[in-house]
Parts: structure tokens; C-alpha cells; sequence
């Protein structure tokens, strides 16, 4: 979709609260990963990607509509010792940060549909893209997550695109550990780590500015208080 098409009062994001919410994010994330080789389609037949993570109560599925369609999806998944988060068990570095923080959280699973990945406000931001993400990280936040983790796709080559490094340095992660090979995708991935009071730069400016396509209250934070609140 070209900027010029693209409506900001059409965009909306929310957090999936109905059954039929979570269909949605299931959905987009069947027609993402499905398209771009990550799943065995025939085995999930209801046209839906999901596992037991997205059901836990300490995990947070937010939806991205376009027109009312829905177009992207994100999670958080909030660390317990019970289940723990799903890609990092057997990451050291991982444990040691587990020792040292309040309260970590996992970001995962952001599918967004191919026509809405290049889309951009006049901020030179993706409402849809870096919506998903400020709400995912403020609802984490607001859960008392002092940490978010995360992985970046490398594929099979070991290494991100120029895209994705720009991507990745722009919301303030940093690399924490060694790529490992993620067995339900058989690719390699980058072990993330985020700290909130280092995001920094046009990001998070983004994410001080209240934007209503996103549903309150994770439309904004306020660092200089809301995060001295929450840490």
C-alpha cells in the first residue's frame, strides 16, 4: 500500500480481550508465516498458527485492523517459573539475566501482512508496525517487566539484512547471547534484549506521543514518571 493511500483514522489496535480477537491474531499469523515457508499448512487446517504460550492468562495478544480487517498481531508472554518463556531455557546468558531482573518479559510472534509493511506516517514511522510494538512494550510495562527479550530471523545464512539491523537498532535492542537454531522454524535466530529506559531516539519519541489508533491505555508512557513507577 502506498503512503499516500494509507488512512491512520482506519488503523486500529487493540488488545485481544474475545475469542474471536484472538482468532484474528491467529489468523494473520497463519496467513504471515504460512506464505513465507514457516509452517506445515496441513497441519493446522483450521487456518490458524497457535500454541499453549497464547493461552496462558500472563500473555497478551494485541491486534492490528485495517477497515475492521485485521492485517498484524503481536505477543507478550510475561516469564514465569511454572512455564518460563519459550525460546530462551537453554540460553545462559538468559538465566543470568533472569537472576539479575524484577520481571522479564518475552515479545514474539509480530506478523504483520505484506501490504502494510512499508507503510509510513509523516514521522517516517509504521503505524501498524511500531504501533504493534508500543503497545506490546507498555502493556509489559505496565505488568512490572523490566526486561524484554526477544528474537531477530536471521534464516539460514546467520546473519540479518540491512533492514532488520536498522529495524532492530531503531526500538533500542541489543544482541545478549549467541544465534541458536529454532527447531519450529529451522532457522537461526538472534537472542534480543531490551531495556525500556534505553529506549531512546524517534522511537521513543513515538512512544511518548499519543496516537488514536491505539487503544488506551497503551497509546503512550510518559518515561520521567510512568517508568520510575513501574521499575
Amino acid at each position: 500500500m502506498r503512503k499516500e493511500d494509507f488512512k491512520e483514522e482506519d488503523l486500529e489496535i487493540i488488545l485481544a480481550r474475545t475469542i474471536e480477537q484472538a482468532r484474528h491474531a491467529f489468523q494473520v499469523r497463519y496467513k504471515v508465516f504460512g506464505k513465507e515457508g514457516y509452517l506445515v499448512l496441513s497441519e493446522h487446517n483450521a487456518g490458524m498458527e497457535m500454541e499453549n504460550y497464547d493461552l496462558l492468562p500472563e500473555s497478551a495478544l494485541f491486534v492490528a485492523y485495517y477497515s475492521r480487517v485485521p492485517i498484524g498481531t503481536v505477543r507478550l508472554i510475561i516469564d514465569t517459573k511454572e512455564y518460563g518463556i519459550p525460546h530462551f531455557k537453554k540460553v545462559s546468558e538468559f538465566q543470568t539475566l533472569r537472576k539479575e531482573s524484577k520481571l522479564i518479559a518475552e515479545g514474539s510472534r509480530l506478523a504483520i501482512l505484506p501490504e502494510f509493511r512499508n507503510v509510513k506516517d509523516d514521522d517516517d514511522m509504521n503505524p501498524v508496525m511500531h504501533g504493534l510494538l508500543k503497545a506490546d512494550i507498555i502493556w509489559g510495562m505496565q505488568k512490572g517487566a523490566t526486561d524484554i527479550v526477544s528474537v531477530g530471523n536471521m534464516g539460514t545464512n546467520r546473519g540479518f539484512n540491512v533492514a532488520e539491523q536498522v529495524f532492530i537498532k531503531q526500538i533500542g535492542y541489543v544482541q545478549f547471547s549467541e544465534p541458536f537454531l529454532m527447531g519450529e522454524f529451522q532457522e537461526y535466530a538472534m537472542p534480543l534484549h531490551l531495556n525500556p529506559m534505553r529506549i531512546h531516539g524517534q522511537f521513543r519519541k513515538y512512544m511518548e506521543r499519543s496516537h488514536k489508533y491505539i487503544q488506551p491505555p497503551y497509546d503512550h508512557v510518559t518515561f520521567s514518571a510512568d517508568i520510575k513507577q513501574i521499575l
